[in-house]
């Protein structure tokens, strides 16, 4: 495989913002970033069962950012990633495969005038990851399981931090952390019978931030804590029942551990599950489903902030969320001509 790419974004942005007597903030400008790259992967079948594979992508980034502040930042840089692996096909059921990757996220430019100098430009993020695993097939192809394991290193890793300014609160992305990422995923699809399917998936996780240094000293010091929205795990499992060709009905939990709302502070989620379930009825050409999401209507945070809101407790800092979607049922039909 052998590939080009090319993106060119240009953005226009106005930023007013009035905290009354506390100040207001005022600025509009334009960022333009181009992104260029040649990529290539190369599969080599060194014998009948093993094979050898090379990749690489080699991209040029370039950033132009001014506003009515008078700042101008100009930027550019070059891009490298790549990708060596080995994939056995021990048999006809059994894959075996191992990698290492390099891989990256380019930096860029934060708008908010409020900011001081030293936190408007962030650094490109390079990460290593390897990783092994298996995928197999059992019983004829009934079941098909899979299990893989990974470690991955985040040098100069992006990170979203928040400081409260007055009462408002400035958000950017800053290069603060040097991070460690392993863990395991598993899945399983199992068709027990021609009418009864199983289907689960696992995935343990364990993240640190091994170094974090903010540009501003008095900011949240997140260094030997989790990284934010990495639960330690999360799953799924589900089923399918075929009661009749046109029928299908469908179930499944959902659920993760607790997790770090933000790398700005400390407030952290509540672990949960949450069920959903469907029944299809389906002809030639017509489709009906009668679905229901989050169907015990159980709250649970998706987004979380740590601040003080409240002069009766001092402006001590509290927490304070954002729950994701309650039960919601619905019914879709469609029509395929």
């Amino acid at each position: 495989t052998v590939g080009a790419y090319y993106l060119n974004q240009d953005e226009g942005f106005n930023q007013d913002s009035d905290f009354g007597v506390f100040g207001a903030s005022v600025v509009d400008g334009d960022y333009n970033t181009q992104n260029t790259a040649i990529y290539g992967q190369l599969d080599s079948h060194l014998t009948d069962k093993l094979t050898l594979v090379t990749g690489a992508r080699i991209e040029y980034f370039k950033a132009q950012y001014d506003d009515s502040n008078a700042l101008k930042i100009s930027t550019s840089e070059v891009l490298y990633g790549g990708k060596l692996g080995l994939n056995y096909q021990a048999n006809k059921d059994q894959l075996v495969f191992t990698s290492l990757s390099r891989g990256y996220k380019s930096g860029g430019v934060n708008n908010d005038g409020g900011l001081n100098p030293n936190q408007r430009e962030f650094d490109t993020e390079y990460m290593w990851n390897l990783e092994s695993g298996i995928k197999s097939s059992w019983l004829n192809g009934a079941m098909e399981t899979n299990l893989t394991a990974f470690y991955a290193k985040r040098d100069d890793a992006q990170v979203k931090s928040s400081r409260a300014v007055g009462v408002q609160f400035i958000d950017a992305i800053a290069n603060a952390a040097a991070a460690t990422h392993y863990g395991l995923e598993a899945g399983m699809d199992w068709f027990v019978t021609d009418k009864f399917r199983v289907l689960g998936s696992l995935g343990l996780l364990e993240t640190k931030f091994d170094d974090y240094e903010q540009a501003d000293p008095d900011e949240y010091d997140a260094q030997g804590r989790d990284v934010a929205h990495a639960p330690s795990y999360q799953y799924s499992l589900g089923s399918e029942w075929y009661p009749s060709s046109n029928w299908t009905v469908r179930a499944n939990v959902e659920g993760k551990d607790g997790f770090y709302f933000s790398d700005s502070h400390d407030e952290k989620s509540s672990s949960f599950a949450i069920v959903n379930a469907s029944v299809d009825y389906a002809t030639k050409n017509w489709k009906v489903t009668l679905w229901a999401r989050n169907l015990f209507d159980r709250d649970y945070a998706t987004r979380g902030f740590g601040f003080g809101n409240d002069p009766s407790k001092g402006y001590a800092a509290q927490k304070y969320t954002q729950f994701g979607e309650p039960r919601i049922v619905g019914l879709t039909a469609t029509y395929d001509y």
